[in-house]
């Protein structure tokens, strides 16, 4: 729980009344106010210490420059970051984001490249971008805020403007590539089936669980999607061509990346493994298996590492994540520090690393 009265007295300039009022400073995006330690060590800096940094050999720079390097060694522990040198000194967002866009953005954008920007943006991030679109062909994309739909939205005729997809099954996650313009779902089908699916702008994920199509007559409460033997053990083929996750009825129909082949084992959420400190498996979709063995399909709670093809609309092969124990594992992120970090139905959250 904040305190916000302790943390008002650490900016001085708070203590001031404006227009008989204690001071409430929002204008941080253009300035923001500084607490006193940090208004100290400027002074002190200035008034004891004060000198070249990295340019000099005498006491005076050489104490500059180690408190220079300190501070860059406390920001990346703070962020998470895997090295010092990748904490970079701007003077403020503009030159940040300048930086940003004409050492990496340049040299790794090209046409076609999408930049998504949101509406609200400041001018600082507006800029750079519009000048790699006159120069090197990006696009680029507005999110916008008043609820209304993006422009190339491909919903069906008769839906809400704003879906992206539709026709899923208890998505359990949705997971971005790193390196890709691609978008999969986690999807969990109790006593069906558990799907990896490459979203694609305007499909059909395939779910229609009503009853007196497909085949299907009367179910109980208009619901088929537990049917036939409501709940019971049976061939998992048998039920999935009863009421198939991904119906091949629809000419819309995303087909899944991945499934499990009709073993319902509960599929959590799924993240893509980021860093290199993950070897071979960097850019890989992990998936957490609850391994509730619906209808008598075996249990297996597991995290399974996928290899997707480079088209994402099937994989190459999966294996299991050699965790050396076996819990229900329903949620999966990758952390600022590299890490995986894995919540568990038992109340536990896991940090796994590559190591």
């Amino acid at each position: 729980m904040y305190d916000v009265n302790k943390i008002r007295s650490d900016f001085p300039i708070l203590t001031r009344m404006v227009n008989n009022k204690p001071l409430v400073y929002l204008d941080n995006g253009s300035s923001a106010q500084k607490p006193k330690v940090v208004i100290d060590a400027v002074s002190k800096a200035y008034s004891e210490e004060y000198s070249n940094v990295h340019r000099g050999l005498h006491t005076l720079s050489n104490l500059a420059t180690d408190n220079y390097e300190n501070v860059r060694g406390k920001i990346q522990n703070f962020l998470g970051a895997e090295f010092p040198e990748e904490i970079i000194f701007n003077s403020g967002a503009t030159e940040g984001i300048n930086t940003v866009s004409y050492s990496w953005a340049v040299p790794n954008l090209k046409a076609g490249d999408e930049i998504i920007l949101s509406i609200m943006e400041h001018h600082a991030n507006i800029i750079p971008w519009h000048f790699l679109r006159e120069r090197q062909g990006v696009i680029i994309k507005w999110v916008d805020t008043d609820g209304n739909a993006w422009k190339g939205n491909k919903p069906p005729k008769g839906f809400d403007k704003r879906i992206y997809t539709y026709g899923h099954r208890s998505v359990q996650g949705i997971a971005f590539h790193p390196k890709k313009n691609q978008v999969f779902t986690a999807e969990h089908g109790p006593w069906h089936n558990d799907e990896i699916t490459l979203l694609q702008n305007g499909k059909n994920g395939g779910w229609d669980p009503a009853p007196n199509v497909g085949g299907r007559g009367d179910c109980p409460d208009d619901y088929c999607g537990y049917m036939p033997n409501q709940k019971e053990g049976m061939d998992p083929a048998v039920r999935g061509a009863f009421t198939p996750m991904s119906d091949t009825r629809f000419k819309d129909l995303m087909y899944p990346t991945w499934n499990n082949m009709g073993l319902s084992q509960g599929t959590g959420s799924a993240a893509f493994l980021t860093g290199k400190q993950w070897g071979k498996w960097e850019n890989r979709l992990v998936v957490g298996v609850m391994g509730i063995a619906f209808g008598d399909t075996p249990a297996g709670a597991r995290i399974d590492v996928i290899d997707l093809t480079d088209d994402g609309k099937a994989i190459r092969g999966v294996i299991t994540m050699p965790m050396g124990f076996s819990e229900r594992f329903r949620g999966l992120t990758m952390g600022p520090d590299g890490a995986l970090y894995a919540a568990v139905d038992e109340g536990k959250i896991y940090k796994i690393t590559a190591e």
